[in-house]
């Protein structure tokens, strides 16, 4: 009894039991109820959201202050002289966000007139959820407009009004739209960072920054974000006038699987400027289709991408092309056209797909999403990538300008490598983006754009020359019975390489021999003719793939 008592072990002990036996008898025999949820199988706040937090490498450091430790072990800290106004551990989905986006769990609904949806997962255990609006995706029969969450408790879903089912229904996909809207905010000189040496792979946010459902009218101004799972910075909902300024992106952990996918990415109406952004796995900016056809209207101007943190390349562009059956509330797409060069992993795009959907599995004439599909449609165009695309642009995504972009030799990308699905086989022309083949379109422009390639150069005098496709100049000294060129293999079955990507021939001598060119077999022609000959001293040949045939840019 000699020992002074903490206010905090006071309040703990003995005021809470005193607080405690006080209560009305209903609340006293729920307390202890509420006391020992937390030992209760599975219990896991933070799963309700998709959070991750308390894990090995999270939560050592405040243990070693708790228990006196700490700086036993510190004695390698260094003041680094920053200063930061807040710091957050562990940030579950998003490190930043404003607004909110639709959850969207599966479950069941068990009879006619069911007033609850049971086996609800992911489960949200959050009242803010109630009173917002409910739709059945898989089945929109069985919820009448205007339904509303009722309550949510744990696994289970209350219904306002009940159910109007028919049939039960195992496993449907819910979208619970937010009512929320947090725009017109202004954030600015705020640095988002995940520690790469204690959050890794999985255990990364999705997300440095979100631009979520209900976030209009905002401006993020120079923000920089470090380190995400999915997008360090995104635009995920369809929402009007976010404004992204002077953003840096970067991931230290490249090319390790848990570096982001795109350092920013956009689903509707954003102004983009001045962007840096720096090794992602797919791309630097991604500009994703928008469920039922709307346009984006998005603008982007003065990236730069710098894909050399670690000095590890990035892949070169290709993308996969190919068509398949969709079932809304379902994650299998059958009668899959072609699945060559389709790879678990790879981000899929399509108009009828949650945003961020992933290849979770793939064989012969199917692919299995990472995602439900949002609606039913046979012979849906599915665009997969599987290399740095620099901006993407896919199909659905209208009414979008690209300019001033350019790069470091490290993102292994040629002149203007912009790609876009626009006139690609399977996927019918979009009129309003024109990007790189000025046939393309009237509404969208890309313009003074700038890629330095990390090209091969490559001399030959052989008579016969393959090139490859990240071979984009060839520098021929022709014998005198001249040389044949076979221009790289574009296009393989389902899969597209480097659309707009210029290749060049040039006769290196002053000798008028004869220069043929020839495209890979299956890959079009040459300005509607089979070669393109010049026998020519010092002459020369360029020109890009559009996607079906080889077009010529200059000549001599």
């Amino acid at each position: 009894m000699d020992q002074t008592i903490a206010r905090r072990d006071f309040l703990q002990g003995a005021a809470i039991g005193v607080t405690v036996g006080a209560l009305a008898p209903e609340l006293a025999e729920a307390a202890p109820a509420e006391r020992e949820a937390q030992n209760a199988p599975g219990y896991y706040p933070p799963t309700r959201l998709g959070m991750r937090g308390s894990h090995p490498g999270s939560f050592e450091a405040a243990h070693e202050v708790r228990d006196n430790d700490f700086w036993k072990s510190a004695t390698s800290l260094v003041d680094t002289g920053e200063s930061y106004d807040l710091v957050v551990a562990g940030a579950g989905n998003s490190v930043f966000r404003c607004g909110q986006n639709d959850w969207m769990p599966t479950g069941n609904l068990s009879s006619v007139d069911s007033p609850t949806i049971t086996n609800v997962t992911p489960s949200y255990g959050n009242s803010v959820v109630k009173g917002m609006t409910i739709t059945d995706v898989t089945h929109p029969g069985n919820l009448a407009a205007g339904t509303t969450v009722g309550g949510v408790s744990n696994t289970t879903i209350t219904l306002s009004p009940a159910a109007t089912n028919s049939t039960t229904a195992t496993g449907d996909l819910f979208d619970i739209v937010p009512s929320a809207s947090q725009g017109n905010g202004w954030y600015t000189n705020v640095r988002a960072e995940a520690d790469g040496a204690v959050f890794t792979g999985p255990l990364l946010p999705d997300y440095d920054f979100e631009g979520a459902g209900g976030c209009h009218d905002t401006f993020f101004s120079k923000i920089v974000g470090v380190n995400a799972a999915i997008v360090n910075a995104a635009s995920d909902a369809l929402s009007d006038g976010r404004h992204w300024d002077n953003l840096h992106i970067f991931n230290t952990n490249y090319p390790d699987i848990g570096a982001a996918m795109y350092g920013f990415e956009s689903y509707g109406h954003d102004y983009v400027g001045f962007p840096q952004i720096d090794d992602g796995r797919f791309g630097a900016i991604h500009i994703g289709p928008v469920h039922g056809g709307n346009r984006v209207g998005t603008r982007i101007y003065g990236t730069y991408m710098n894909c050399s943190i670690n000095a590890v390349p990035v892949r070169p562009a290709a993308v996969v092309v190919t068509t398949g059956d969709l079932s809304a509330g379902s994650t299998s797409v059958t009668s899959v056209a072609s699945t060559t060069g389709v790879n678990v992993g790879d981000p899929i795009s399509s108009p009828f797909l949650q945003v961020d959907t992933l290849v979770a599995a793939v064989s012969s004439g199917t692919i299995t999403l990472s995602k439900a599909a949002l609606q039913t449609q046979n012979t849906a165009q599915l665009t997969i990538s599987d290399g740095y695309q620099g901006i993407e642009i896919y199909p659905g995504s209208q009414d979008v300008t690209v300019a001033a972009t350019a790069s470091n030799p490290q993102c292994n990308m040629a002149a203007n490598q912009i790609v876009t699905q626009d006139g690609l086989p399977g996927i019918a022309a979009d009129p309003s983006t024109q990007i790189l083949a000025p046939s393309y379109g009237s509404y969208s422009t890309v313009f003074g754009t700038q890629a330095n390639a990390m090209a091969q150069v490559v001399t030959t005098n052989a008579s016969t020359f393959t090139m490859s496709t990240t071979q984009y100049h060839i520098c021929v000294s022709p014998p005198s019975t001249g040389t044949s060129v076979t221009l790289p293999p574009m296009q393989t079955t389902g899969t597209i390489y480097s659309v707009g990507v210029i290749y060049s021939v040039d006769n290196c001598t002053n000798n008028a021999y004869t220069i043929k060119i020839s495209p890979t077999s299956g890959n079009g022609n040459i300005d509607n003719a089979s070669t393109y000959t010049f026998s020519t001293a010092y002459g020369s040949w360029s020109g890009y793939y559009t996607g079906t045939n080889w077009k010529t840019t200059a000549h001599q």
